[in-house]
């Protein structure tokens, strides 16, 4: 009886080893894929990666305050005498946009220099016309011009395909002001007031 037992016992363990045998040489094989994306977007560097930013350009005093610029009182001729290829050197900024998609749109609009609630008379200016360079430096080499000037009926926003990647690099879009021109001819005297504003609004969206 006992070496009935045992010889039981051997041949349990025998059929054990010819099952894992049989396991191991049945191999399985599986193939896995890595997914990501990446949303298109225009940032700003410098402003915590913000989709919107705001800065300021002063100008100064606008009018003459002696005659090397033009008849006291009247718009400088540091500001009317400046053009798209001599813009006023004070009227000047540049900026870092990063956009990731190959070819953006640039949409700019301004409103004219104005003196709120200026109601004047002949010979006086409230408004002052001017234009505005958002100039884009292209990956390739380049750059791409959108120019807005303001007048008494706004134009329609101006809208330029930059026709190329952005360049990597500071400073690739460039903030040009030029042109300036009061309302009632060179000859008006500019309404005295600290609060002489104007508003230029610049959209630099992706590619979708």
């Amino acid at each position: 009886m006992r070496s009935k037992s045992l010889l039981f016992a051997s041949i349990a363990i025998a059929g054990s080893g010819l099952l894992f045998a049989s396991a191991a040489a049945a191999q399985t094989t599986g193939t896995i894929t890595v997914t990501g994306t990446v949303g298109a977007s225009c940032t700003v560097t410098g402003t915590s990666g913000a989709t919107t930013f705001a800065d300021t350009i002063s100008l100064g005093e606008l009018d003459s305050v002696t005659p090397t610029t033009g008849p006291v009182g009247t718009l400088s001729t540091t500001l009317s005498n400046s053009t798209q290829g001599s813009p006023f050197t004070a009227a000047s900024k540049s900026y870092q946009v990063t956009c990731n998609s190959g070819n953006p749109t640039l949409d700019v609009k301004a409103t004219r220099l104005s003196l709120p609630g200026a109601t004047l008379e002949a010979g006086y200016s409230g408004n002052i016309d001017y234009s505005t360079d958002v100039i884009a430096a292209k990956a390739g080499g380049g750059t791409t011009t959108a120019t807005y000037t303001t007048a008494a009926t706004l134009p329609s926003d101006t809208i330029k395909v930059v026709g190329d990647r952005l360049a990597n690099a500071p400073g690739n879009l460039v903030v040009h002001l030029y042109g300036f021109a009061a309302e009632n001819g060179a000859s008006s005297l500019l309404d005295s007031g600290s609060t002489w504003a104007s508003t230029i609004t610049i959209k630099i969206s992706p590619t979708s």
